[in-house]
């Protein structure tokens, strides 16, 4: 037996490398075929049912999401009604107004409850109903022969809202009368109490109806792209809404998935039939089939032609790679040939060529790393210096009793500090508003009988966080341009407040102005978000693009001017709070 083993292992280790490639194609091939084919039929039948599955719980989750966002614009124009003001002071004291009040009020409210109709295209009634018994509704069919108090009296909600054991409530589907006698309209209901926003006293409730044909258009045709069937259910495991067709029977088989909403607690289900994977299943089986038979007849093909030609390229490229472990790199092998071979000579070729650049490139990447690290050095060690500089002036100056200098030198230093500021892009107004009062001191030293200026800002305002350097380019503009013309002393005025949650910043002077033509020009190069060539729309164009890009779609930029009289630059923006840099907000400017 040995001695067979001998032989056959002699026989092989003697025979042309040729003959060995095909008893090794005839011999091996159709062995790992057969096993490849399998795993493919098997991984591929499970990244279909992975691709399915995610696909479909993305799917699902994107559905709870739309109704989720859907809910939530409920609820914010709910929101904006049951809070405000007039009508909470209505709910509360409707006993003091007088008859003529009293039908003020009301019509206040249902246009307050129309807009939410007209608003939403799948609102359908909204009513509000006081806790003295005061109601206040519309509806699609305008009806006014109803009592909603009495009507809502009956709902599951009532009891739980009136009392006050939850605030809000999200109904499942169900029919309503309110609308017809005979309504077949399926209606989904939002409830929200109403308390008083000073005492928490209760004052009513607000009840808004939706069309539950909203839920069609939140699933769309999801259903067709998934090949399934899509189910939403209520809290209570209810029917809502299904694609599933009433005479369709049983399904057999299906992939079932469910995601519950956290907000509304509704749970989107979606089943695939198991029939929808067969087709696929078996098209992969024919296609692997097809495939490893032609391989296999490619593979003896192939093993005849390669093996004949396979061996000195083989040698060259094993004497090539000895030379460059001995450190050779000017080893070219020749690839004078398309086949696998060439190629792979032609890609050792440039291998070696990828590893000679790569030497040099590595010790000029390190001359450069230690280059780069001395300049960030540098540029750490250059603003020290200059601050150090500048105290080392101011304080010769105090010494020599030039305070005058000292106070140029001091507000010079904090100008520089701000500018040379890399860290802190976004800074306090209160910050931004020391900077214009120190630069308006440099100015006002260089020509005292030009102007004065007056910086007023609340404390609420100062926190606010805008753009470094947003207002200098305006306070720069009103100087160079507004007080070119010497006539008078000219005053220069920066506001800033916080009102109904927006930061409104106002620059104004009383300078010469600007023509309708030149206003018209400025504001023109604003709505194109791009400078027409001038230097106060460069400016002004600069501060417009940072604060947008900060701010987004919230902000705006307003110019009013007139020649003789002055000019007047108003910051719009949501007020945004923040830590930012730390500052001085004592309000002194």
């Amino acid at each position: 037996m040995k001695n067979m083993r001998g032989r056959f292992r002699r026989f092989w280790s003697d025979m042309c490398l040729e003959r060995k490639l095909l008893v090794s194609y005839i011999l091996f091939a159709v062995i790992p075929i057969l096993v490849i084919g399998s795993v493919i039929c098997r991984v591929s039948f499970k990244i279909i049912m992975r691709q399915t599955r995610q696909y479909a719980d993305m799917m699902i989750e994107r559905i709870n999401n739309d109704a989720d966002d859907f809910v939530e614009n409920i609820e914010r124009q709910a929101y904006v009604v049951y809070t405000e003001p007039e009508i909470q002071d209505i709910l509360e004291h409707s006993d003091r107004y007088t008859f003529s009040q009293l039908q003020d009020g009301k019509e206040m409210i249902h246009k307050r409850l129309i807009g939410m109709w007209v608003t939403e295209k799948y609102i359908v009634g909204s009513y509000l109903c006081g806790a003295e018994g005061n109601s206040y509704y519309t509806n699609i069919n305008e009806r006014n022969d109803i009592d909603p108090a009495q009507v809502f009296s009956g709902e599951s909600w009532y009891a739980t809202i009136t009392e006050g054991a939850r605030k809000g409530v999200l109904t499942g589907v169900h029919r309503d009368d309110k609308y017809s006698d005979s309504s077949s309209l399926q209606l989904i209901s939002y409830v929200h109490a109403v308390n008083s926003i000073g005492t928490g006293k209760y004052l009513g409730f607000l009840v808004i109806d939706i069309d539950a044909r909203v839920l069609g258009e939140i699933v769309g045709n999801r259903a067709e792209n998934l090949g399934g069937y899509i189910t939403i259910l209520d809290d209570r495991n209810n029917v809502m809404y299904t694609t599933l067709p009433e005479e369709t029977g049983r399904l057999g088989q299906v992939i079932c998935m469910e995601h519950v909403s956290p907000k509304t607690g509704w749970t989107v289900r979606t089943e695939i039939p198991w029939s929808q994977f067969a087709k696929e299943i078996v098209n992969i089986m024919l296609l692997t089939a097809v495939v490893g038979a032609w391989c296999f007849l490619v593979f003896i093909w192939l093993s005849r032609k390669i093996s004949r030609n396979i061996g000195a390229p083989i040698r060259d490229l094993q004497t090539a790679m000895a030379r460059v472990e001995e450190g050779d790199m000017e080893v070219v092998v020749r690839a004078d040939r398309d086949d696998e071979i060439g190629r792979l000579a032609g890609s050792f070729n440039h291998m070696v060529s990828n590893i000679k650049d790569l030497i040099e490139k590595v010790y000029l990447t390190q001359l450069g790393k230690k280059e780069a690290e001395f300049n960030a050095l540098q540029s750490q060690i250059n603003p020290h210096f200059m601050y150090n500089t500048l105290e080392t002036v101011n304080m010769m100056a105090i010494l020599d009793g030039s305070y005058e200098i000292s106070d140029i030198l001091t507000a010079f230093g904090k100008i520089l500090r701000v500018n040379l500021d890399q860290k802190h892009n976004i800074i306090p107004l209160g910050r931004e508003l020391e900077y214009i009062k120190n630069y308006l001191m440099i100015v006002q030293i260089r020509d005292p009988e030009l102007f004065t200026f007056e910086l007023n800002a609340q404390p609420e305002a100062e926190k606010c966080l805008i753009p470094k350097l947003t207002l200098q380019p305006i306070v720069e503009n009103s100087i160079l341009h507004g007080f070119k013309e010497k006539m008078s002393r000219r005053r220069l005025t920066v506001n800033a407040a916080v009102e109904h949650g927006r930061l409104v910043i106002t620059v104004e002077d009383d300078g010469k102005g600007m023509t309708g033509e030149k206003l018209e020009y400025v504001r023109q190069s604003l709505e194109l978000e791009e400078s027409l060539g001038r230097s106060a729309s460069i400016g002004l164009n600069n501060v417009s693009e940072r604060c947008q890009l900060y701010f987004g779609e919230n902000f705006s930029m307003e110019i009013h001017s007139r020649r003789g009289t002055g000019t007047r630059v108003t910051l719009n923006a949501t007020a945004i709070y923040g830590e930012g840099e730390q500052h001085d907000t004592s309000g002194h400017y």
